[in-house]
């Protein structure tokens, strides 16, 4: 969260001085697979996460990958924590230290 507002600090300034009102990607250029995901919150969280791998749905694109360059360009910001190991644990702790009900959702058959 703290890079977050860091980001929305500098877009914040950059209004002030009189920048332009646009929309920004805070991304990383850097995609990772849904079974990357999976297979690394399995690996981070030491939980177990049922999963049914079932055909691409119509319209599925085949990959998303997002750009921050313009909010390197406009802001001098970048993400600090593109690894998706840090990106995976740091959401786990936050939901941990909420009570959040985690064991109910991976109990859930999720559908990839």
């Amino acid at each position: 969260m703290k890079i977050l507002v860091t980001a929305g600090v500098r877009a914040l300034k950059y209004l002030l001085a009189g920048g332009a009102t646009c929309a920004l990607n805070l991304a990383d250029t850097r995609g990772y697979s849904v079974l990357d995901a999976i297979e690394t919150t399995r690996r981070v969280c030491g939980k177990m996460i049922k999963v049914e791998i079932a055909p691409r749905r119509f319209g599925d694109p085949p990959s998303l990958i997002g750009s921050g360059d313009r909010a390197r360009a406009l802001l001098g910001w970048s993400p600090m924590r593109s690894v998706l190991e840090t990106q995976i644990a740091n959401a786990w702790h936050w939901m941990c230290t909420r009570n959040m009900p985690i064991e109910e959702s991976l109990d859930q058959r999720h559908r990839i």
